[in-house]
């Protein structure tokens, strides 16, 4: 099982997920600026 973090924002991040998940065989994640912050950039 892949796991893809999406971080667009919200609400762009939900739409983009939902557009994507037919092609994408993954469990998508939306972290938004959450991810920034874990990883010390934000």
């Amino acid at each position: 099982m892949s796991i893809l973090f999406v971080r667009l924002g919200c609400p762009k991040q939900e739409c983009w997920m939902a557009k994507h998940t037919t092609h994408i065989p993954a469990v998508m994640l939306g972290v938004g600026a959450a991810f920034d912050v874990l990883v010390g950039w934000g």
